[in-house]
């Protein structure tokens, strides 16, 4: 099926979302009959594993504000319901429980366990007006201290850019960085098989013979920390190929990077190499999400195929032994 005929698809680790006339739920997990829903919300967020959705409208009596709904849609009842003040531009569930918002203004969390929405960012001082941008993504580490804003404006020219806001509550600091895509994780970063909270992105360069990516482990400012960059090499056949999103297995300590012509990068972080590159796909990557089950991720293509990509464990083990690394 052509996924582009349809206004919206949106994808998680269970569900995936398509929007026309009415809403699509297909279940990934369990494969379950097609549910259909009525469209009369503005925007709909699926739990990444239970029956339960999010959805967003504008505030009927007027205004910039919106409505949170909760809903089990098993019993097909409202769980919680929230007030803002200000208009929706992104949200993304950021734990088994919490759903962070980005408005016109702030970011919010909010959890069915609350009653208020707890503000945890404001956009003062950020490098373009966030009216201005097209908000791509939003994630925390898992603490929540540390949140990740990331956003894609054109100039005056019409080209791209691609900025992160990285934010740090504790200290109140935000760094900005003009960078393809960024992931938080908690893995193994050396040899003492200790897992770390680490920061990860891919700095562009003017070019792509420059383009790294940074890893950075989150500690105290008095701490010793990890902290490497490696090389990014893309296929050389694609000089305008970018990252559109990074994932990191934590269990094996891996992170993937999906490229905006269909390839996925691997790095071993311990190691600060890349030890793989090749090419899923040659249909538009319309979006993708974090698979729970294989550590890796699900991407869905314009020609409606569902790719589920991940490391075989024992293949990978051989491989890092070897260091004969696969290209292509």
């Amino acid at each position: 099926e052509n996924f582009k005929k349809y206004d919206k698809v949106v994808l998680s680790s269970r569900w995936v979302s398509l929007w026309d006339a009415g809403i699509t739920l297909i279940d990934l997990k369990d494969r379950l009959p097609l549910k259909r829903m009525p469209r009369k919300a503005k925007l709909m967020l699926m739990h990444p594993e239970k029956s339960i959705v999010a959805v967003s409208a504008e505030d009927p009596s007027g205004g910039d504000g919106y409505i949170i709904q909760l809903f089990n849609l098993e019993n097909r009842l409202k769980i919680a319901s929230w007030k803002l003040e200000e208009r929706v531009f992104a949200w993304s569930w950021i734990d088994d429980k919490t759903i962070g918002v980005v408005t016109s203004n702030c970011c919010y969390h909010i959890s069915a366990e609350d009653a208020n929405p707890q503000k945890v960012l404001s956009s003062g001082g950020h490098l373009v007006p966030w009216e201005e941008s097209n908000i791509t993504g939003y994630t925390t580490d898992q603490t929540q201290n540390w949140l990740l804003i990331s956003t894609a404006s054109s100039n005056l020219e019409g080209n791209s850019r691609c900025h992160l806001q990285l934010h740090s509550r504790r200290r109140g600091e935000d760094q900005f960085l003009e960078a393809q895509a960024g992931c938080f994780g908690c893995t193994v970063v050396d040899q003492t098989k200790e897992r770390r909270n680490v920061f990860c992105f891919i700095e562009k360069g003017q070019t792509n013979s420059n383009s790294r990516l940074h890893i950075t482990q989150l500690a105290d400012p008095t701490e010793p920390k990890f902290k490497t960059s490696v090389e990014v090499s893309y296929h050389p056949r694609f000089g305008d190929d970018s990252s559109r999103a990074l994932f990191i297995d934590e269990e094996k300590g891996v992170l993937f990077s999906v490229t905006a012509n269909g390839f996925v990068l691997i790095f071993d972080i311990e190691m600060s190499t890349q030890v793989y590159r090749a090419r899923i796909t040659t249909e538009e990557i319309i979006t993708t999400a974090r698979d729970s089950e294989s550590g890796g991720f699900l991407c869905i293509c314009s020609n409606g195929h569902v790719l589920r990509i991940g490391i075989d464990s024992k293949k990978y083990d051989a491989l890092r032994a070897t260091r004969e690394y696969e290209w292509d």
